[in-house]
């Protein structure tokens, strides 16, 4: 029998789920040094104020753990697995403060010169704290600063040396149409009063792959709790199913934490 290969090592330490064997199967693999990538990242480019100055941030394990399956995984010709992607945990998690973050690394690295990247939630407050969140890393660090611009005003973060941006939006904008989007977060789902958002961002980077080489990426996040008649709880139905492998989807990404079902 021959030895297992790193990369073949690598990916079966990245299986969590049914959806992740099926991926394997068809041919979806774990890249273990663009998951360190994003790793190094967070450790060298984020940082937060502290009394005194400013200190890395370092993400929880949990939140390691979504860096590292988004940006790990990959198809069989080498490009990012996931298109969409649904993480539903506790309130107090530090998923705005965490997706900040990621935001940074995929304006910085992994959406490509002349791109768009947006963080949309239902009201207006909470759309901001993206914004506010990911400006104070970006004073925080040296590094960054020199390359990314904050612009308060419109709620915008531009990679000048690229052409591309991050912007933080509203539902209450009414301005999701027309975007083209490399990577957009939705956060707090829950919060929907209806599915027209989330429809219109599903589908807000249909040409990016073509442009770009790369898939683009929607990744909602939610606090536990939907209502039966939410689209927060279709999606996490159906994230559910491809998770248990029902509904064989490798291109989606499910982290849900919850208690298990009492039989």
């Amino acid at each position: 029998m021959s030895a297992m290969s790193d990369r073949d090592i690598a990916t079966r330490n990245a299986i969590r789920n049914k959806a992740d064997e099926l991926a394997v199967a068809q041919g979806c693999y774990f890249d273990a040094e663009e998951a360190q990538r994003v790793r190094d990242f967070f450790a060298r480019f984020v940082r937060v104020r502290v009394k005194g100055g400013t200190s890395p941030y370092l993400p929880l394990p949990h939140q390691d753990e979504w860096n590292t399956d988004l940006i790990g995984w990959k198809r069989a010709d080498g490009k990012r697995r996931f298109h969409e992607g649904f993480i539903s945990c506790g309130k107090k998690g530090g998923k705005t403060f965490w997706a900040s973050g990621l935001l940074m690394y995929m304006l910085v690295y992994a959406i490509g010169p002349g791109q768009e990247c947006y963080s949309f939630a239902t009201e207006r407050e909470q759309a901001a704290l993206v914004y506010r969140e990911a400006a104070k890393m970006v004073r925080a660090s040296p590094e960054l600063r020199k390359i990314i611009t904050a612009i308060r005003t419109t709620k915008t973060l531009t990679f000048e040396d690229h052409g591309s941006f991050f912007r933080s939006m509203s539902a209450e904008a009414d301005s999701a149409d027309g975007i083209n989007s490399a990577f957009t977060y939705y956060d707090e789902i829950h919060r929907a009063a209806n599915r027209e958002l989330y429809d219109t961002l599903k589908y807000a980077g249909t040409a990016i792959e073509a442009r770009t080489g790369e898939p683009p990426l929607l990744l909602c996040t939610t606090t536990a709790g939907h209502s039966r008649e939410s689209i927060a709880y279709e999606v996490y139905h159906y994230a559910k199913r491809v998770r248990d492998g029902e509904i064989p989807d490798d291109a989606f990404y499910v982290n849900i934490y919850e208690a298990a079902d009492r039989k």
